[in-house]
């Protein structure tokens, strides 16, 4: 992996869909946007996966001259970025499949290619999954898979420290794993790698679950201050912000650092009284001013959250909830829950094409023409429901939004548009972008344009009438 230089002379760039990058990763749909760069949803076209593309647009950073990023040095970062996952072996840690620092010849920005986490947040788990809080058995289960995911970060041999452990940076998936990502803030300290770091706190950290010593901008163990941020994000989830409110811009993060250097944040258990004493005790070490006095590492912080995880069912579990933190621990062996249309997915994942040759192309044009024929014989919802069994026998094959399923709803569209009936020709298009929408399909399909195409011709006969 190179650092690289002749791409520091780059200044703010712009990628878009469709864009591949490394002649590899084709980029689907953006995920995210920050002040010097975008997440994206993209395919590798050699394998045929899902991944994510974190590309590097303004080398320069942004800001007055006292707070801009010298020339070259987001690059350096963004290179240690890559350095502080790709040798890491852990189920909660993106694996990294490239690493670039940009071609200035092409006008190609720097990237960084890694596993795609399916899923949502935590902040999105605990908004739209949770009601904004989580169980004790969830909470514990939460704080075990970070500290796991922490001792093999701080590890003997690795050396690396996250730096920015928040909500917005944990991943849940709807099995109940976690992940941790974004590593831009990451420090290096193991003796055979590259240590670039600065204690300025032009460092991407963020109020509300950054460790004293950090803000302060004086010298600790780094280990303990993912510790502290550890302890913000289980004080989180059983009561709320350490300090401040929930209401967000209710206390600027100035006012929220100096609380975390200067005030002791509140008993846990008077937050929430289900919390037990040993856990409140845990969370409150975990968030001790001195680094010093912090539990010893992560594996420490593991041992005391054992006994609060939930226990696992000989039988397995019988019903599972997205999300539901206590799965890997309840039930660790459970596979995955297939995929359908219109349950809680992620809404970047493109429709899978591989297996379409499953479907019998001669029945599936026939039950289109029998679809037709019943609907121009006045029998529309024989038709409908005919056309819904083609659906979901295509989709069982290709994916909620393979090329059949959508070939299929747009001629629906098509026959009972032509017919006059808008009602259910509207309903089918209404179904088709849906699907096509949150399955990163390309706006401009082929089947999109010609479902549309028919109603805007519809709709401007109608009109000249």
């Amino acid at each position: 992996m190179q650092d690289g230089t002749a791409a520091e002379v780059m200044s703010m760039r712009s990628v878009k869909a469709g864009q591949t990058l490394g002649g590899r990763f084709e980029l689907v749909r953006k995920l995210g946007e920050g002040g010097i760069g975008q997440v994206w949803f993209a395919r590798e076209r050699r394998l045929e996966r899902d991944v994510a593309v974190k590309v590097l647009l303004d080398l320069d950073g942004r800001g007055d001259d006292e707070e801009r990023w010298k020339r070259g040095e987001l690059l350096k970062r963004f290179a240690v970025e890559a350095r502080a996952v790709a040798g890491l072996d852990h189920p909660g840690i993106p694996a990294v499949y490239d690493w670039s620092g940009g071609r200035p010849e092409t006008e190609e920005p720097p990237y960084l290619a890694m596993q795609y986490i399916r899923g949502k947040d935590l902040g999105r788990v605990l908004a739209e999954e949770t009601g904004g809080r989580l169980t004790v058995l969830e909470a514990a289960s939460l704080g075990a898979q970070l500290s796991s995911i922490l001792a093999v970060l701080h590890g003997t041999g690795s050396g690396v420290f996250h730096r920015d452990l928040k909500p917005a940076n944990i991943m849940v998936s709807e099995a109940g794993r976690v992940s941790a990502i974004d590593f831009g803030s990451a420090l290096i300290v193991a003796p055979h790698r590259t240590r670039v770091t600065t204690r300025s706190r032009r460092a991407p950290t963020t109020s509300g679950y950054t460790a004293p010593e950090i803000i302060q901008g004086r010298m600790g163990p780094v280990a303990s201050s993912d510790l502290y941020a550890l302890g913000c994000v289980i004080y989180r989830v059983l009561g709320g912000p350490v300090f401040g409110s929930e209401e967000e811009g209710e206390q600027s993060s100035r006012v929220l650092d100096i609380a975390h250097v200067t005030e002791m944040p509140q008993p846990l258990r008077e937050r929430n009284p289900d919390v037990p004493e040993e856990l409140d005790r845990l969370v409150l070490q975990l968030l001790e001013k001195e680094p010093s006095s912090r539990p010893a590492d992560a594996r420490e912080a593991f041992a005391r959250l054992r006994p609060f995880l939930p226990q696992a069912l000989p039988e397995g579990v019988e019903q599972a909830t997205p999300y539901d933190l206590t799965l890997p621990f309840r039930d660790p062996c459970r596979p995955p829950d297939r995929a359908t249309h219109g349950g809680q997915r992620d809404p970047a994942m493109p429709p899978r094409t591989v297996t379409a040759a499953r479907v019998d192309p001669t029945s599936f044009i026939e039950d289109l023409r029998r679809v037709s024929d019943l609907a121009g014989n006045g029998r529309r919802e024989e038709a409908g429901d005919l056309l819904q069994r083609v659906v979901s026998a295509v989709e069982s094959a290709q994916g909620p939004a393979g090329t059949d399923v959508r070939r299929a709803l747009a001629r629906g569209v098509r026959i009972f548009i032509e017919l006059g009936d808008e009602e259910r020709a509207k309903k089918l298009w209404k179904e088709l972008i849906g699907r096509t929408r949150d399955n990163g399909v390309d706006a401009d399909d082929k089947f999109i344009r010609e479902a549309r195409n028919a109603l805007r011709d519809y709709g401007a006969r109608r009109s000249g009438e």
